[in-house]
């Protein structure tokens, strides 16, 4: 049986998900095991992760970005015997990790490819706070890219299809990005379903799950099935789009708390980086009283949102003069359990991404 260790930064509360994900995959008879850890075990040395990192076949990681946490892995794999290492959506040290067949991660100055650099113009209208937005677009883009990319870069093929998967982050999708990890380092005959693309941003029922294209398209349904009367105070709410698509409880029970409270809720969900797109399109054009945002101080400045951190304090200041309303800060204890926090307080970790980088930064 294939062994695979996934490391993943900024991740506790999912369990449930990946719970699901390996009943599709014994269900659809593929031999693997799936073995998790998240930044905490890299920070402890965690001495079950070492002996896996060693010896497992496939390496996955994704968020980490400490360097002590990319010294600490690469020492590891230094002598494994994985057959591929696949990294994503982590600092320079981590990315360079990258090993799928002949597909290897070069850091080149910071820049994208000439190509996507003009793409990316074509999509951000030259407002360069909207650069990494423009990323999340080029998913769909690239899933249309890699029937085109030649057989002697079927390892890059590879590392950009997982990538495609792992960027919607259902079980689904997770379960077939294994598939396809499996089918590719192995040489083995799996089948393996398309991609089914989840929207990088809109609106979602907490009760259904069921998702909306945009605000107006949500407050048209809240409207004509009673969430929503005409001059009932509106709380917009906004969360992390893999929260949403995992379920995670603590959305659905700040916004039954909302409207337990007479008012109705606008629940907006985004990837983590077009805040300030949801911001500018949607919730300035709807009648909301308040702003609720689980997802830490930046609208557009600060290290995880902006190409420039530190550049946009005044338009992050424009878009909430014009929403006009109170703004609120709900931070979700996203790397430590309630009973840490209480007993310890904020770890190292979540304080200086949620809190001290933003601050630095003049996040609005």
């Amino acid at each position: 049986m294939r062994t695979i260790t996934f490391i993943v930064g900024i991740e506790r509360f999912n369990a449930g998900v990946w719970t699901d994900v390996e009943r599709r995959l014994a269900e659809a008879g593929v031999a693997v095991r799936l073995k998790r850890y998240h930044d905490a075990h890299v920070d402890q040395h965690d001495a079950q992760l070492a002996a896996d990192l060693k010896s497992s076949d496939v390496v996955f990681m994704s968020l980490i970005n400490m360097r002590p946490q990319a010294d600490w892995i690469a020492a590891q794999l230094a002598d494994s015997k994985a057959a591929a290492v696949f990294a994503y959506e982590s600092m320079p040290e981590v990315m360079q990790l990258t090993k799928v067949g002949e597909h290897r991660f070069k850091e080149k100055k910071g820049e994208a490819p000439k190509p996507v650099q003009f793409l990316m113009r074509l999509i951000t209208r030259g407002r360069d706070e909207d650069a990494l937005y423009a990323y999340t677009k080029l998913v769909k883009i690239a899933s249309k890219m890699l029937p085109l990319i030649p057989e002697k870069l079927a390892g890059f093929r590879t590392w950009l299809g997982v990538n495609l998967y792992w960027n919607q982050p259902d079980a689904r999708n997770i379960t077939e990005m294994v598939k396809l990890i499996v089918r590719d380092t192995f040489a083995e005959s799996v089948p393996i379903a398309p991609v089914s693309i989840i929207p990088t941003m809109g609106c979602w029922d907490p009760v259904s799950g069921e998702m909306f294209a945009d605000a107006n398209a949500y407050m048209k349904w809240a409207t004509r099935s009673g969430r929503y009367r005409k001059g009932q105070p509106l709380v917009a709410v906004l969360g992390m789009r893999k929260h949403v698509v995992q379920r995670l409880g603590y959305l659905q029970e700040l916004i039954r708390g909302i409207e337990a409270r007479g008012m109705a809720a606008l629940p907006v969900f985004v990837s983590g980086i077009e805040a300030h797109v949801a911001v500018r399109e949607w919730l300035v054009h709807q009648p909301i009283d308040a702003f609720i945002s689980t997802m830490g101080f930046s609208i557009v400045g600060g290290p995880a949102s902006s190409t420039k951190p530190g550049q946009y304090h005044e338009t992050a200041a424009d878009l909430l003069a014009k929403l006009d309303v109170p703004y609120v800060i709900a931070q979700p204890l996203l790397m430590q359990e309630e009973r840490e926090w209480k007993e310890r307080g904020v770890i190292s970790m979540q304080s200086v991404v949620m809190y001290d980088l933003p601050e630095m930064d003049g996040a609005a």
